[in-house]
């Protein structure tokens, strides 16, 4: 019957009530997305280079393993992009050397003994510069532990208070930093625990250290701050390097 949609759409008219996106958010300020892409230092080029290097070895040589061996290097080079130290809590831990073939232990010692010369990256260091450029409030998302602490300690030698929220602290210590921070100010560093379920909105800034590949993370991230009750254009950074 070629009424038949015409009446079932009729019919879901009287019980369903449809928004479109820009319905719902007709209200909230704009976005503004700013992307800075750092160059590295030649150190760091050739640790990166060189993590690639292994990945490419180790895939290589463990066919049989494809499926377990390709996760493990995906996890190894989009640490690479966020700090030495996050991709070194890895290549340390007894989970790669069994992924690792002989031929290619040579290799990965090479690895963690450049990525040990490197304590702050020129991505980090850009970071710092762009965060106190404005003293107003500032969310920084990174999707690593080891990356979080290292941050904490660079933006605190610069005087900025810092205030953590990560998924290895307490309920009670997360409700904390949240509180401290909107009254306090400062820099929210925060994993990725932190892009989902917090108001944010007294907060207009973000700064996305690491991209996570899943771009609803990312959608998540920024609905904390650009959200109803946020008042000021909301100011998104992308740090790549």
């Amino acid at each position: 019957n070629v009424r038949e949609p015409e009446l079932l759409r009729s019919a879901c008219a009287r019980i369903m009530v449809r928004h479109r996106r820009s319905d719902t958010l007709i209200q909230l300020p704009p976005r503004k997305v700013e992307n800075i892409v750092v160059e590295p230092s030649l150190l760091e080029s050739e640790f990166f280079d060189l993590t690639l290097e292994l990945a490419r070895r180790t895939m290589h040589s463990n066919p049989v393993e494809g499926e377990q061996t390709a996760l493990i290097l995906s996890i190894l080079l989009k640490e690479s992009t966020s700090s030495p130290q996050a991709l070194l809590a890895t290549l340390e831990s007894a989970i790669l050397p069994r992924t690792v073939r002989e031929r290619e232990q040579a290799l990965l010692r090479r690895v963690i003994q450049l990525g040990r010369k490197i304590p702050v990256t020129a991505k980090m260091l850009r970071l710092v510069e762009w965060v106190k450029s404005d003293p107003a409030p500032v969310i920084v998302y990174t999707e690593y532990i080891e990356t979080l602490k290292v941050l904490r300690t660079l933006l605190e030698s610069t005087g900025m208070r810092v205030h953590l929220y990560s998924g290895q602290m307490r309920g009670r210590e997360k409700n904390q930093a949240i509180e401290d921070f909107r009254r306090q100010g400062g820099v929210l560093l925060s994993t990725e625990i932190g892009g989902q379920g917090l108001n944010l909105q007294h907060c207009h800034r973000m700064v996305n250290f690491d991209l996570p590949w899943n771009p609803m993370r990312l959608e998540q991230r920024i609905g904390r701050i650009h959200r109803f009750g946020q008042s000021e254009t909301v100011h998104i950074v992308n740090i790549t390097s």
